[in-house]
């Protein structure tokens, strides 16, 4: 049952953090495109819910047991002070 419970908060870290790698990326493709104006409040958004899943991903991988809040200061709560630092 640890065993099943170890894979499965594998498994949503690898989710999490794959889905921050999109929003960058996109965010990213968003700042260099050739075709249209920049929307920076997109990439703003997309760089903010990158930082947030990748948070959670941590919290995941670490298996902190914490509440997947939205909140960017409440997701560093419990991380560990040079990850933490990152985000202040």
């Amino acid at each position: 049952n640890a065993r099943r419970k170890r894979n499965y908060q594998q498994s949503e870290a690898d989710r999490w953090l794959k889905q921050a790698q999109h929003d960058l990326e996109s965010a990213y493709n968003d700042m260099h495109s050739s075709t249209s104006q920049v929307a920076y409040d997109w990439v703003c958004y997309k760089c903010y819910r990158a930082a947030e899943k990748a948070l959670k991903a941590y919290h995941y991988y670490r298996d902190t047991g914490k509440n997947m809040t939205a909140d960017i200061p409440g997701l560093l709560i419990g991380v560990e002070n040079d990850v933490r630092e990152i985000g202040y």
